[in-house]
């Protein structure tokens, strides 16, 4: 993770690969302005902590724009709800994760936390299987 300084000229000609080193590098760019600095672009990760630890008392509107600037304001998006957590098969009673397991009906998970605990499980009752007295 870097700290770029870049003029604004430089910023306009080569604002594809700044996006992609702020994105995929973490890097933060400080566009400056005739040597002042003026505005920084920064991750996702660096927006969220910023959005955790320093809030915003208000929401942007086009009101509040300098004039001759139009811009289409978004709606943040929610949060996405959080993840339930699976229980691991290893601590379940072998009963509960029998029936947990057949009430997939031999379709695969649709998210990796369930397709994990899908494998996980076939483990416990192939365990379970083996160490069963034959009949």
């Amino acid at each position: 993770m870097a700290e770029m300084h870049v003029t604004a000229t430089d910023f306009r000609r080569c604002i594809a690969q700044i996006k992609n080193a702020v994105a995929y590098r973490q890097d933060r760019v400080v566009m400056t302005l005739h040597g002042r600095v003026l505005v920084a672009l920064v991750s996702i990760e660096d927006l969220e902590f910023l959005q955790e630890h320093r809030p915003r008392p208000s929401e942007p509107t086009p009101e509040n724009f300098p004039p001759g600037i139009h811009l289409r304001v978004e709606k943040p998006r929610p949060p996405p709800p959080p993840k339930k957590k699976l229980p691991d098969p290893w601590d379940m009673p072998i009963e509960e994760v029998r029936l947990r397991y057949q009430s997939y009906g031999g379709e695969l998970p649709g998210t990796p936390e369930e397709l994990s605990w899908y494998g996980r499980a076939a483990g416990v009752l192939n365990a379970a299987r083996s160490r069963a007295p034959p009949s």
